[in-house]
């Protein structure tokens, strides 16, 4: 009996996953605690986190069910996460560098692929006060995070196509005085602005796709750095109109 090489089989699988890839599109949703869905509360913290179909990404699946058919939605929301700011301490037992989104950026879409959307949203931690992020510094981390994902060049040992790419710029933090979250948020409202503001410059200089959310949403929440649930419904929504068009484009 001839024995077949493992490898040239998984390779042929490969490529055949690779054909059929794009038969329902698969989007990657990357961000801080306001995709994971945290739920702002009177006490700032602990807290709990929405169900998925009321998280922003959850309700963007959905209307793209509605609108373009069967989507698959991956979401990697890690409260905490940063553009390219850094913790100096760990975060509850996590190490301080791993919440930062410019570093982990290709293992975490590689680990999603295939996929024919990358979605980003962060920045609203980069404005906190005791990290003191220039938000010029922070949309330029923005345009190395796409280059990162426009490099990746078929993940790890496999051939998947690079996949498109869509940069939320966060909407601006809010009244934080309500809740101990005010500690890390002093002279925040107005860095947020600015980061939101500079990366959507960013996007514009270097033809990124850039969707503003605080044309859409409004933090004013008890602790005003996450969204409420009707937040969450409208970011949600107008999302999913500017990735169908993306979708629709790209078939």
């Amino acid at each position: 009996m001839r024995t077949v090489s493992a490898f040239p089989i998984a390779a042929l699988l490969a490529s055949l996953t690779v054909g059929t890839a794009t038969a329902e599109p698969r989007i990657f949703v990357y961000g801080d605690s306001n995709t994971w869905g945290w739920i702002p509360v009177e006490t700032g913290f602990p807290t709990t986190r929405y169900a998925d179909d009321e998280r922003w990404p959850g309700v963007m699946e959905a209307a793209l069910d509605d609108a373009v058919g069967d989507v698959t939605v991956v979401v990697d929301g890690l409260s905490g996460r940063t553009v390219d700011a850094r913790y100096g301490d760990a975060q509850n037992g996590i190490a301080g560098e791993a919440f930062t989104g410019s570093e982990d950026i290709r293992a975490a879409v590689a680990s999603a692929l295939p996929l024919d959307l990358v979605v980003v949203m962060l920045g609203t931690n980069d404005a906190r006060s005791d990290l003191a992020a220039e938000p010029q510094h922070i949309a330029e981390s923005i345009v190395r995070i796409a280059h990162e994902i426009r490099t990746l060049d078929g993940g790890v040992a496999t051939s998947y196509p690079t996949p498109e790419l869509l940069v939320i710029a966060p909407p601006a933090i809010g009244d934080t005085s309500a809740t101990p979250i005010s500690a890390v948020t002093q002279g925040s409202q107005a860095r947020s602005r600015e980061i939101s503001e500079a990366i959507v410059a960013a996007g514009a200089r270097v033809g990124l796709n850039v969707f503003d959310a605080g044309g859409v949403v409004v933090i004013d929440s008890i602790d005003g750095v996450h969204m409420t649930a009707p937040m969450h419904e409208a970011l949600g929504k107008a999302v999913a109109a500017r990735v169908g068009r993306m979708i629709n484009q790209a078939e």
